[in-house]
């Protein structure tokens, strides 16, 4: 069941993630939809369980919600760093005098693996840490934008929590059972 609930919290968590990555291009780092995030994957995480819970399906909930909100800053990323590619080559064409062009060394299939591994190992590093370093950026907006996004979190948690049975009594023993 574990599993299934992942699988049905990653879906939840890629919706989400498509959600807020389209409302941060309009411009609005709208921290509100973390909040969204949260309560779509902690739901579809306990329409799995059928509402039974236990701190590792929290655990989840709050990862793949985090993930979510964090794996929307990549887009942005890759952008701004194709855009630092691009005007760094065009500035190194600009000032380097006309020269024939050299033979560019070839890799090998593993150098080209491992710096791929490592291009996505910093890239969701990057990803994951976003929230924080807007702080930097815009540290008035940057702190609310954190604060929702724990809200968002806590949305999470709370909508996957178990459910604790309240066994009231003592009860007399039915007739018969002594």
């Amino acid at each position: 069941m574990f599993l299934r609930a992942a699988l049905f919290g990653l879906g939840a968590a890629i919706a989400g993630a498509i959600v807020y990555a389209l409302v941060l291009k309009t411009g609005f780092a709208f921290g509100i939809v973390a909040i969204l995030v949260g309560y779509i994957v902690g739901k579809a995480i306990r329409h799995v369980t059928k509402g039974r819970s236990s701190r590792r399906y929290q655990v989840l909930a709050v990862a793949l919600t985090y993930f979510s909100i964090t794996s929307a800053y990549v887009p942005y990323i890759l952008s701004g760093l194709i855009t630092k590619m691009e005007d760094t080559k065009t500035t190194t064409q600009a000032s380097a005098p006309s020269q024939p062009a050299k033979a560019q060394p070839t890799t090998s299939l593993t150098e080209g693996l491992i710096a791929l591994a490592v291009m996505v190992v910093v890239l969701v590093g990057l990803a994951l840490g976003m929230p924080f370093i807007v702080v930097f950026e815009n540290p008035v907006s940057g702190l609310i934008n954190l604060v929702i996004i724990g809200i968002g979190l806590n949305q999470a948690w709370k909508l996957t929590q178990a459910n604790e049975a309240v066994i009231a009594g003592p009860y007399a023993a039915p007739k018969g059972a002594e």
